[in-house]
Parts: C-alpha cells; sequence; structure tokens
C-alpha cells in the first residue's frame, strides 16, 4: 500500500513530532514527577484514546475530502508547513508561559486519564495537525483509505510508545526535571524541533 522509503520518513517524521515536550508531555511529567508511573501511563492511556477518536474521525472523512480537493493539495501541504513553523515560534517566544493552568493533580490514576483526555481533546489544534501533517506522506495515484489506516496504526503505537518513554524518563529522572525552569526549556526544545520539522517537511515534498 505504501512504498518503504515514504513509510520510513513517515516513521521518522512521526518520531520527532510526537517525541516533542508539549502540553501533554508536560502533563505526563507533571503527574509522573509528582505521584509516579502509574498516573504517568495513566495520562499515555487518556491521550491515546482522545487519539483514535480523532484519527477515526480524519479517516472516515478525510480520504473523500482529499481527493475531492485535487489541485489544491499543494496548498493545504504548504500551509501545514507553516502552522508547523507557527507553532515553533510561538513555543520559542511563549517558552517562559507556566502550564499551572494545564496540570490537575490528580488523586487517582483515574484522576489522570480524565485530565489528559480533556487536555488533548480540548484542542482543535490536533485535527488540524493530522490534516496537516497526513497527506505529506499519501500517494494519490493510490486508493487513500487503506494508506490512512496503515499511516494512523503506525501513528497511533509510537505515539503510545514514546509517550510511555516518557514516562519512564520522568520516573527515573525526579530531581532532574522538577526544577523551576523546566517548562521554559521543554517549550525551547520543542519551538526548535517544531521549526526543525517544518524544513524537514519542505524538503520531502515531491
Amino acid at each position: 500500500m505504501i512504498e518503504t522509503a515514504t513509510l520510513i520518513l513517515f516513521i521518522g517524521a512521526t518520531f520527532l513530532l510526537i517525541a516533542i515536550p508539549g502540553p501533554v508531555v508536560s502533563l505526563i511529567m507533571a503527574e509522573t514527577l509528582k505521584h509516579g508511573a502509574r498516573y504517568g501511563f495513566a495520562v499515555v492511556g487518556g491521550t491515546t484514546v482522545v487519539g483514535l477518536f480523532f484519527l477515526g474521525l480524519y479517516i472516515v472523512g478525510a480520504a473523500p475530502l482529499i481527493v475531492a480537493l485535487g489541485d489544491y493539495l499543494d496548498v493545504i501541504k504548504i500551509a501545514g508547513i507553516v502552522y508547523l513553523f507557527y507553532m515553533g515560534i510561538t513555543n520559542i517566544i511563549r517558552r517562559k508561559q507556566a502550564i499551572d493552568t494545564l496540570v490537575i493533580k490528580a488523586r487517582k490514576p483515574y484522576d489522570a486519564f480524565k485530565s489528559a483526555i480533556f487536555i488533548t481533546a480540548s484542542s482543535p489544534k490536533t485535527i488540524l495537525f493530522f490534516a496537516a501533517f497526513f497527506p505529506q506522506f499519501i500517494d494519490f495515484e493510490r486508493e487513500v483509505t487503506p494508506q490512512l489506516l496503515m499511516l494512523s496504526g503506525v501513528f497511533i503505537l509510537l505515539a503510545f510508545a514514546l509517550d510511555s518513554t516518557w514516562v519512564l524518563i520522568a520516573r527515573s529522572a525526579r530531581s532532574l526535571l522538577s526544577g523551576p525552569n523546566m517548562q521554559e526549556r521543554l517549550n525551547l526544545i520543542s519551538g526548535i524541533i517544531l521549526c526543525f520539522a517544518a524544513v524537514f517537511l519542505m524538503f520531502i515534498q515531491t
């Protein structure tokens, strides 16, 4: 369904983008640092559920829409690159902004699970991200839906694995990650990586 080279590019780009520290990663770290790994994995579960839901919506509605767009596809791809640049610059400029309003102090793992669902689902950027990112790796001369299904499966598996890795990192490095400037460092790093990702997508355009 998908050429090997394209799939490798997708895995690399997905790894790069999912690994970027952001609100979800910050929540994973905050819950793990304050309450332990069970709470971090509960956050991972919540974000995975929301990711599956949004991907389902995208798969059901995107294939006919993308095919219908035809000549406007390049515009969508360029818009996706610009959007990644925007997110990167915003993270760099606002790197000192705290996330205290995002983090809900959970007393039970289920509370952390609900917090993750709320934070992930309340952002309309999630669907826009999928709409901007996935078309970069689809061959529109072939049937679109099977490609979307395959890419979605790879995306969810990588997201779950990488988010779980953040839990393990936070658990083993509490003293390092609990400093007062943690969020500023994470925002700066995430902004730089987002801008790099935009450049990466620009150069793989065909």
